[in-house]
């Protein structure tokens, strides 16, 4: 099963989903985004309206067993610099309560575990007829390579549906695009 789908009529969380996550889940730069922003918005800045990415990546958290369980991501160092990088061009840092924010932000990135890429990997994988290097998508691919040579199963976690599909082929790799996954439910 190389892309989650809760729908299947055999669907079996025991051995569907928890031998990937098990070792953990690799998340995506735009869900690091997400849990951030919605925790700023709901937390924070306790707005009422709903950011519906937010709503939808809780809920599916909640689905699969994993909300609050920081400790179960897995990052990497290009991941976080993405992450940071939005932190800053998203200025929450102008007119905000910025220690309020980090205070929230920080813990949860703290529990998350990190995945290292070593350079040499990153670079064989750069595709040298595209103009695209996109440092923390390489690192991800490289991460489920590095697990499926150890023959450890793994999930990987995101709302961009053309990354995800590059696992549908990888029996060692749990592809889950949330979004897809809440709109089909």
């Amino acid at each position: 099963m190389p892309l989650l789908d809760l729908t299947k009529i055999d669907f079996d969380y025991d051995k569907d989903v928890i031998p990937f996550i098990k070792h953990g889940v690799i998340i995506d730069t735009c869900v690091v985004k997400t849990l951030i922003d919605g925790f700023i918005a709901k937390r924070i800045s306790k707005r009422r309206d709903e950011d519906l990415d937010f709503t939808m990546l809780d809920g599916f958290l909640d689905l699969i067993k994993l909300n609050n369980k920081w400790e179960k991501f897995l990052i990497t160092p290009h991941i976080l610099t993405e992450v940071l990088q939005h932190f800053t061009n998203d200025k929450y840092y102008e007119g905000r309560k910025y220690q309020e924010i980090l205070n929230e932000i920080m813990p949860v990135l703290q529990r998350m575990r990190e995945r290292n890429i070593e350079k040499d990997k990153i670079l064989s994988y750069v595709n040298y007829s595209r103009p695209v290097i996109e440092m923390g998508d390489i690192s991800i691919f490289v991460a489920t390579d590095d697990s499926s040579n150890s023959n450890e199963k793994i999930a990987v976690l995101s709302a961009d549906r053309l990354m995800i599909y590059e696992f549908v082929d990888n029996p060692l790799v749990l592809g889950i695009n949330y979004k897809n996954i809440m709109i089909n439910l």
